[in-house]
């Protein structure tokens, strides 16, 4: 056979074979997952959609789900001026596919669904933290509805975008009213023996029970003033 004729089916082997080499190292981002390309030198870069060449050896590759974290979180906040605060709160969230910020995830990479749903999870706990207790809790009653509950969010959606991740759905909310609260307090302060405590501080409650019965307007207010007072009356006598 002539030389050339084998050279020639050489060459046609030889770019089948590279060829069939580049297609199975050429990896498509799946549906429903990110892709991350690892490189020797430790660097990392996210691919969110499209096809991408894995060069052989000196890179490697992973995929992460973008599945979806819920959250059902119930739980008592202290605030400024040291009262109990109570929400509950129904969070979703997910991985960010804003190019700003999906690479943020390489912050969590390699860790397992179960240590990332705990991570977003003290992430949600610690804001809320860090957030009531800036504030005391007549703003807290009275504001958390109208603007406070807006401020946290928002405050929660920047923290998770450090990981990588946004806020896809939330619902946050007081568990009880000021009413609610307040006749719950009542009933504690009932059972509490008030011989040493000054008529005075009975009396400003009195006064409050007045002022709301009187005033519908101020009524929202006047809750949270008599909430806070009875609060400062049962902790200073249990």
């Amino acid at each position: 056979m002539d030389n050339s004729i084998i050279v020639f089916f050489g060459l046609v082997l030889l770019f089948i074979i590279v060829l069939f080499l580049f297609m199975k190292r050429l990896v498509v981002v799946p549906p429903n997952k990110i892709l991350i390309i690892n490189t020797l030198n430790g660097e990392s870069k996210i691919h969110v959609v499209g096809k991408v060449f894995v060069w052989p050896v000196i890179q490697s590759y992973e995929t992460i789900d973008l599945k979806l974290y819920s959250f059902n979180i119930k739980d008592n906040y202290l605030t400024k001026d040291n009262h109990d605060f109570e929400i509950i709160s129904d969070t979703s969230c997910g991985i960010s596919l804003d190019p700003n910020i999906v690479d943020n995830v390489l912050l969590i990479q390699g860790k397992d669904e179960e240590v990332i749903g705990k991570i977003i999870k003290d992430i949600i706990i610690q804001i809320y933290n860090e957030f009531i207790i800036e504030y005391d809790i007549i703003d807290i009653l009275t504001k958390f509805d109208k603007k406070l509950k807006k401020d946290l969010i928002q405050k929660l959606d920047l923290e998770l975008k450090k990981i990588g991740f946004t806020i896809i759905s939330t619902n946050i909310k007081k568990t009880k009213s000021q009413k609610e609260t307040s006749i719950e307090l009542e009933s504690k302060l009932r059972n509490i023996d008030f011989k040493n405590l000054s008529s005075e501080k009975l009396d400003t409650i009195e006064e409050l029970n007045l002022a709301i019965e009187k005033n519908s307007n101020e009524r929202e207010m006047l809750y949270a003033k008599k909430i806070k007072k009875m609060n400062e009356l049962i902790k200073g006598e249990t």
